[in-house]
């Protein structure tokens, strides 16, 4: 590794600690989400996590045919049939007040390397940044806090996403100051393993061909078990 090299591993990796840090104080912060995503490439636990991905069939076909969705907006998908995984889906975003274009902006932003394994793996995580609302509504785990919680846990156990360890570890300090709140994340982060363990992958899915499906048909297919509200 020459000194240009080692420098840009450095600085990735003082961006990630800092990125560490500002999740912490505040784990909303989406750009030191990606920071901290970044730190770890070089490193072996981001090697075996993009090994263990193409390793599942299903995943591995949707990098080969580098599987882009149309893009729909929440008018369209609010007017499925009730019930429907994109009518579900669109009233949960209208009312979390979630913005579609803003969330493909930020997949979109994550770096996109030439070839190779990387390349694979940065394909991986712009479409796990896609679909995360549609599988914060599959597992209707919500996007406070505890919400966020589960649904990391969902990852860490299907996908062994080393960064979603790193957020866990981040939010529970986060929320050791309030006991309600660290006792509710807690109770998300064991549900979410369970869950995580028992359904089938949900980043392999192409959620996308099926919003006029009713949701209920998508839980019982992939063995979702969804949290109670």
């Amino acid at each position: 590794m020459n000194t240009a090299d080692t420098i840009q591993v450095t600085d990735k990796l003082v961006a990630g600690l800092q990125g560490f840090v500002t999740l912490v104080n505040d784990p909303h912060q989406i750009k030191a989400f990606y920071d901290l995503h970044e730190a770890l490439q070089q490193t072996q636990p981001m090697r075996s996590f993009e090994h263990y991905m193409l390793s599942i069939p299903e995943i591995a076909q949707l990098v080969e045919e580098r599987y882009t969705p149309p893009a729909s907006s929440l008018k369209q998908l609010n007017q499925l049939p009730e019930g429907s995984l994109g009518r579900v889906h669109a009233t949960r975003m209208i009312a979390a007040g979630l913005d579609p274009d803003a969330i493909q902006k930020n997949a979109t932003a994550v770096e996109n390397w030439e070839a190779g394994l990387e390349w694979k793996a940065s394909y991986l995580t712009q479409r796990r940044a896609m679909t995360h609302d549609i599988h914060h509504t599959a597992t209707n785990f919500g996007t406070d806090l505890p919400g966020e919680v589960g649904l990391s846990a969902v990852y860490l156990a299907q996908i062994h996403q080393p960064v979603s360890l790193l957020y866990l570890a981040a939010v529970l300090l986060h929320a050791m100051a309030k006991s309600q709140e660290y006792k509710q994340a807690l109770q998300a982060l064991s549900v979410g393993l369970e869950m995580g363990q028992q359904a089938r992958n949900l980043l392999a899915q192409k959620w996308e061909t099926g919003w006029e499906c009713p949701l209920s048909e998508w839980r019982a297919k992939l063995s979702i078990v969804p949290i109670a509200v």
